[in-house]
């Protein structure tokens, strides 16, 4: 039972009345007499109040329903009542204040709050009894801990308590009041109503429960559990709260017991911290081994829960500087009975800190040399290392050999992930790989794995030629597809050295590779006689189109002469010989069979040219053929063009005829 707020006296003894909350009416504590509610009530509409109080209430049940425009609409009709009257204004007072709850630019809406505070202090600077009767009119929780909320706010304490005094806590159910209410009620001082309101918490409000107890509830027993209960509401996979409780881990200061109780509760559910609190009040001592000594030899007095040697494993691994510090750490663990086998999880957390590499390195090797590590918790270690790590590439080698000592044999599944997968070690690379290969019973199964690297682009051109060498070099070879896709894909570097490699190995491609190759030849001056050479040394094909672009555009093969001959017999020769190719010479458009095109454009040695010539002829290209002259649409004889073209065509022309027999 609370005190009424107001100068309201009994009616016989004249003494001050109280508010029975539960019970819902008034009673002068001198004399007894009760003052029933409904009483009041033929009182408001004696005084003709009923109706604006009935529009008041209307409104302030929007605003509690976020219903603004509602709500709106409400306040104007109570304005055409009575714009001056309490309950009007005060409801314009708290749908201006929700509005800058939601308010994206809030400028506007809190200027204009600070005018209607100033006006409503000016004219309510105590309360009356019309302002009494809306409060006996409302009977609501919700609609008390609306104004709780608008009183609480906007600082005035009187109101304020007297909403606290009125309503009954556990019976405010509106989640929109809920939300607002809690963190007053917490500035305010008010804990007791406050632990009944978070009771009826909802998901929907769980976010900012949790903010407002973590900042502003004090420091009990009770704030820890409300942090666990608010956490089991919260979609923990869509929300980050990480921020939320770094904030109050540096900066709260609440008693140990609650900070580390509350620490658990969020890691427990996967929270990241920075900045763990446990570390700043009992761990952060661990300044020398002396002071270690003290510290780790408490806690390895008994054996710890599993979350208090989580911690202190989680300390050693990320935020011990000392190497000794963090060995004695892991010995007080194992002494305490609390940690006996490093899981790959475990060791991940040395491995990927962001310290200095060789205090990681010594860490590393004290924990192997504190723990047992079953060979599958290293093979895990190995694999995430190698996909996760960072660091040095050097680093990376040295903690890779020393991983590896560990296990008889590497995982393929490892190898082959790395290879395809991971561009962190630049020119160590391959050795890693070397040390991998070194760890199974025969690197040639992974051809596979060869095969698909050869279609990936994960390493820059040095590696990927280091990579490739180191696989030839242990007897592995790709399939015939691979090989073709590499040597076709024209964005890579294939240095003549890499495609000498491949021919020694015995590499083979696909009959179609050099078709393809020729296809995809964008700029006929980077033709490489060294694919050509990969590509034919078994059995291929090349279409007549391909054939003549080789013949027509390619000038930087040596061997062009013999290759005419040779990619003929690959290719469909009557087709060739059909194919009627165009060409503008002096201006003048012509069509004619390849060899006659060839003699006239070419820019290939004259030895190359009668070579090829005879190549042409062998499969029945004439050059003594008539060639068409599309402009004057007719034929005329090659030696007839030749001698009307002469300073057209290239200086030595007439001699090649000549040899040609022209």
């Amino acid at each position: 039972m609370g005190e009424r707020f107001t100068e309201q006296r009994c009616r016989d003894c004249q003494g001050g009345l109280v508010y029975n909350k539960q019970e819902k009416y008034w009673e002068c504590p001198y004399c007894g007499k009760i003052y029933e509610r409904e009483l009041r009530f033929n009182k408001v509409q004696i005084d003709g109040l009923a109706g604006i109080n009935d529009l008041v209430r209307s409104t302030l049940t929007k605003i509690a329903d976020l219903d603004f425009d509602g709500a709106e609409k409400d306040l104007n009709e109570c304005k055409k009542v009575d714009y001056a009257n309490f309950g009007t204004v005060i409801a314009e007072i708290a749908l201006t204040l929700f509005k800058t709850f939601f308010s994206k630019d809030r400028s506007q809406d809190v200027a204009k709050l600070n005018l209607q505070l100033s006006k409503f202090e000016r004219d309510f600077p105590k309360p009356t009894a019309p302002e009494e009767i809306l409060y006996d009119f409302i009977n609501s929780a919700d609609l008390y801990g609306l104004l709780a909320v608008v009183y609480g706010t906007t600082g005035q304490t009187g109101r304020f308590n007297a909403m606290c005094d009125m309503m009954l806590e556990n019976e405010v159910y509106n989640d929109n009041v809920i939300r607002y209410l809690i963190p007053v009620m917490l500035k305010n001082g008010r804990v007791t109503e406050a632990d009944d309101l978070i009771g009826n918490v909802t998901a929907v409000n769980a976010r900012q429960t949790l903010s407002a107890v973590l900042s502003d509830y004090p420091s009990l027993p009770k704030k820890s559990e409300y942090v666990q209960a608010l956490l089991q509401k919260i979609d923990l996979e869509r929300y980050d709260l990480s921020k939320q409780f770094d904030g109050y881990f540096n900066g709260t200061e609440d008693a140990d017991s609650v900070v580390v109780s509350i620490f658990l509760s969020a890691i427990n559910v996967g929270i990241k911290i920075e900045t763990l609190s446990i570390i700043r009040k009992v761990l952060s001592r661990c300044e020398n081994e002396q002071s270690a000594e003290i510290i780790f030899s408490s806690l390895s007095a008994s054996r710890l829960d599993q979350q208090t040697a989580q911690i202190v494993y989680e300390w050693c691994a990320v935020y011990s500087q000392s190497t000794k510090v963090c060995t004695l750490g892991l010995q007080a663990l194992k002494n305490s009975g609390s940690m006996f086998e490093a899981t790959y999880e475990d060791l991940l957390r040395f491995l990927l800190t962001d310290q200095d590499e060789q205090i990681k390195f010594e860490k590393l090797t004290a924990v192997y040399d504190t723990f047992n590590v079953s060979g599958k918790n290293n093979d895990r270690t190995i694999e995430n290392f190698l996909l996760r790590g960072k660091g040095q590439s050097e680093f990376r080698v040295k903690v890779c050999e020393f991983l590896l000592e560990k296990t008889p044999s590497a995982q393929l599944s490892t190898v082959e992930k790395y290879v395809l997968t991971c561009a962190n070690d630049g020119e160590n690379k391959p050795l890693i790989m070397r040390t991998l290969f070194e760890k199974v019973r025969s690197a040639t199964v992974f051809s596979g794995t060869f095969s698909r690297y050869l279609q990936t682009d994960i390493d820059d051109s040095a590696t990927r030629e280091a990579v490739i060498k180191l696989f030839l070099d242990s007897g592995v070879t790709p399939d015939a597809g691979a090989l073709s896709y590499y040597l076709i894909n024209d964005k890579e570097l294939r240095s003549d050295c890499i495609l000498e490699a491949f021919m020694s190995a015995g590499c083979r491609t696909l009959s179609s590779a050099f078709d393809d190759y020729l296809f995809n030849l964008n700029d006929y001056s980077k033709y490489r006689p060294s694919i050509a050479k990969i590509c034919t040394q078994g059995s291929f094909k090349i279409s007549a189109d391909n054939y003549l672009r080789y013949v027509l555009y390619v000038t930087c093969d040596g061997d062009k002469a013999k290759n005419a001959s040779a990619f003929l017999k690959a290719t469909n020769e009557r087709e060739v010989a059909q194919k009627v190719v165009s060409a503008k010479i002096n201006g003048e458009q012509i069509g004619a069979n390849v060899a006659q095109i060839y003699l006239l454009t070419t820019k290939d040695a004259p030895s190359v040219i009668v070579e090829v010539v005879k190549a042409l002829s062998a499969a029945r290209i004439k050059l003594d053929a008539p060639i068409e002259d599309r402009g004057a649409n007719k034929k005329i004889k090659l030696r007839k063009f030749i001698e009307s073209n002469q300073s057209a065509l290239r200086s030595d022309m007439t001699s090649i005829a000549k040899q040609l027999k022209i």
